[in-house]
């Protein structure tokens, strides 16, 4: 019985707007208190957001962070608030300091593509291997193109090592996009709420731990773009279609609309714009990000595509 509640809750959470995920699984938790702890590790939300009291830094919530109702802070490596009764977990000495760099690296990853925003990067120790997660989090107020809107991209990668020089890379990534277009007087309302899963693995080589650094970057950078070209090219494209049969000969509205959230999608999503800074982010140097910091003017490197479509989830509504 437990087994069939999980997969109809899942089924149902899936097939509701993605937007009011939070709400929905809180619901089928009243419905399910058995499932409750599973669910929340199986379904991905929007990600919370707190501050370092001590580093003065923002850092993002989430299961891979959290020790009962604390989380740990990838800038201080302490737990907010502090648990009473231990320290909670930590990852091992070397990998905390893995931590530490990849930290500042997609700090200036994420203000080259989103140019705000809030990064955060979680490891632990695998027996054998490591395995991490990396959080992006932005949120648009009343801007050009979009009314409100929300970009949460969650990557947990697994890293083993298969011997002294190659390593095999798998990463599952979830998108939660959530955009409200508000132009009443000229085209409607339009609400785009998306939920994309995929995953890819990779053997990549490496020479030193700090080398590891640079695969991951590739790796999320790649499946990043992917997911952002098929909202942009594959669903929007379509709702575009949708629309201009339903409404073209009535109001000639319908595309205009479409048209102006993907412009949306393309500004505040990750648009690919300048080529030039992916070999001195991910290259060999990856460990100078005090460098890159200095120099990160909303610059934006390019991408290819990669990964493998499991549960895309995208309902767009018009009025």
């Amino acid at each position: 019985m437990s087994d069939d509640g999980m997969t109809t809750s899942l089924n149902i959470l899936r097939r509701m707007p993605p937007g009011n995920v939070a709400k929905d699984l809180a619901g089928i938790c009243q419905l399910q208190p058995d499932l409750e702890d599973e669910l929340y590790q199986r379904v991905d939300q929007p990600l919370g957001q707190a501050v370092d009291p001590t580093a003065g830094r923002p850092f993002l919530l989430c299961d891979y962070n959290r020790d009962g109702d604390s989380h740990r802070s990838p800038w201080t490596n302490a737990y907010f608030p502090p648990i009473e009764d231990g320290e909670g977990f930590v990852p091992s000495d070397n990998l905390r300091q893995l931590e530490i760099q990849a930290n500042e690296l997609f700090d200036v990853y994420r203000e080259m593509y989103y140019q705000g925003g809030v990064s955060s990067v979680y490891m632990w120790d695998l027996e054998p291997g490591f395995a991490a997660c990396i959080l992006i989090k932005k949120d648009v107020h009343h801007q050009r193109f979009v009314e409100e809107g929300g970009w949460n991209s969650i990557h947990v990668l697994e890293v083993h090592e298969k011997n002294d020089k190659e390593a095999v890379y798998t990463l599952t990534s979830t998108v939660l996009l959530t955009m409200n277009v508000s132009r009443r007087q000229e085209l409607g309302h339009l609400n785009l709420d998306a939920n994309l899963t995929r995953q890819t693995e990779r053997t990549m080589k490496f020479d030193s731990q700090t080398a590891h650094l640079s695969n991951m970057g590739r790796l999320v950078e790649d499946m990043e773009i992917d997911i952002r070209s098929n909202l942009d090219r594959v669903y929007i494209s379509k709702t575009r279609e949708v629309l201009n049969g339903m409404r073209k000969l009535q109001h000639g509205y319908g595309s205009v609309h479409v048209v102006i959230t993907s412009v949306g999608l393309t500004q505040h999503g990750i648009g690919s714009r300048l080529r030039k800074e992916r070999t001195r982010l991910w290259g060999n140097s990856a460990v100078r990000f005090s460098n890159m910091a200095s120099r990160r003017r909303r610059r934006r490197p390019n991408m290819a595509n990669g990964g493998q479509v499991i549960v895309p989830s995208v309902q767009v509504q018009c009025s």
